[in-house]
């Protein structure tokens, strides 16, 4: 087992406005194993902060021997977030720290360290090439998931409105979904699964969290992730398009029991950033 560095950074030009990713996962050598710079949507720079950390996180995680990891960031606020030193009072990193806090717990063991911006020189550099050029890069192992993230705080709206109003929630993930139509015909999807559910009154607790709703879906995709799509049963019959897969996955989560008390309301196929198909029944 080894020891990794991941230095990560985000930044945004507005604050919020458009913003850039980067991380670098480097060995006990110093040596760079991967890196990555990601041009994103519209955000804050604490947002972009997170969102850079995450996907250091999945791509120091992609590495089988990782036992050890260093994370090294320049953000004072998030840093102190994940040791529990700040609150973390905004709803729009809800659910980025949880995330993040999810991908930390899957390293055996892990250090937080705050540094200065000129320590971390190298995660600075490929953010705002990721805002200059407007364009994702780097040789990295998973790639960038820039979906925005959904997560309320249901204590706090639900004391908002009065007890009679029924609010509607929504809730939505994306997972990495790896297929091979052919022996040499590789794909890789973001397979994105939104539920929600309608809650009349007051609500005390979370419907469900980011971790939870993730693992489901991961569970759901269990069976062709990483297959030969064609071996499958399913699509031994059925042609293995992003249309067939979108609704088996539509069909297998509303047969999963942890899902039963919520409303599956898509699943949608992300082939690239330009193209997406969705699927869901009713209106």
């Amino acid at each position: 087992m080894a020891k990794y560095t991941l230095h990560s950074d985000g930044g945004s030009r507005g604050n919020p406005g458009p913003s850039g990713l980067g991380f670098t996962v480097s060995n006990a050598s110093d040596d760079e194993i991967c890196y990555g710079a990601a041009f994103a949507d519209i955000q804050t720079n604490n947002q972009a902060e997170y969102q850079a950390l995450i996907w250091g996180l999945k791509n120091a995680l992609a590495l089988s021997d990782i036992d050890e990891l260093e994370v090294i960031a320049d953000s004072e606020l998030m840093i102190k977030q994940l040791k529990g030193e700040y609150k973390v009072a905004k709803a729009e990193l809800k659910t980025l720290y949880i995330e993040a806090q999810a991908l930390l717990e899957q390293v055996s063991s892990y250090s937080l360290i705050h540094v200065k911006r000129n320590l971390n020189k190298r995660a600075d550099e490929l953010a705002n090439i990721a805002m200059d050029t407007e364009e994702i890069s780097g040789d990295y192992i998973v790639e960038p998931d820039l979906a925005s993230r959904q997560l309320f705080d249901f204590e706090h709206e639900a004391k908002k409105q009065s007890r009679a109003v029924t609010k509607n929630y929504e809730l939505s993930v994306c997972e990495t979904l790896q297929i091979t139509k052919h022996l040499d015909h590789k794909m890789t999807w973001n397979v994105e699964l939104c539920i929600s559910k309608q809650i009349r009154g007051e609500l005390s607790s979370k419907l469900i969290d980011i971790r939870s709703l993730s693992e489901i879906l991961r569970s759901l995709m269990q069976d062709i992730n990483g297959s030969i799509i064609k071996e499958t049963e399913y699509f031994k019959t059925y042609a293995p398009t992003a249309e067939n897969i979108a609704e088996y996955l539509y069909h297998k989560a509303q047969h999963e029991d942890r899902l039963a008390e919520f409303n599956i309301k898509y699943i949608c196929i992300h082939m690239s950033k330009a193209s997406s198909f969705t699927y869901y029944e009713g209106e």
